[in-house]
C-alpha cells in the first residue's frame, strides 16, 4: 500500500514524500492501542530519486525479543531486515 501511494504521488509531483499523510496513508490503529494493525508504519527517507518506507511489528509474533521488521523502496519490491 505504502509502495502504491507513493507511486501515485510521485506520478502527480516527480518527487516522493516524506510525509504519510501528504501521501494519504491513513493508518490502522494498532493493537497496542485498542486497535487490531500490528504493524506502524513510517517513512525513513524521500527524495526526488527514491524512498525507503518501514513497517516495524509492535507485536513480538515468536516471543523471542525481537521484533519484525519490513523495508520497501521505489522499486517496490519488501524486504524482511529484522526476522520475528
Amino acid at each position: 500500500m505504502l509502495h502504491n501511494l507513493q507511486y501515485a504521488y510521485f506520478l502527480q509531483f516527480s518527487k516522493y514524500s516524506q510525509d504519510l499523510k501528504e501521501i494519504n496513508y491513513l493508518p490502522h490503529k494498532l493493537n497496542t492501542e485498542g486497535g487490531t494493525a500490528n504493524y506502524r508504519v513510517s517513512i525513513t527517507e524521500a527524495s526526488p530519486a527514491g524512498f525507503k518506507g518501514r513497517a516495524e511489528s509492535v507485536v513480538d509474533f515468536n516471543g523471542d525479543g525481537k521484533m519484525n521488521i519490513w523495508e520497501i523502496d521505489q522499486e517496490g519490491q519488501p524486504k524482511e531486515v529484522q526476522p520475528d
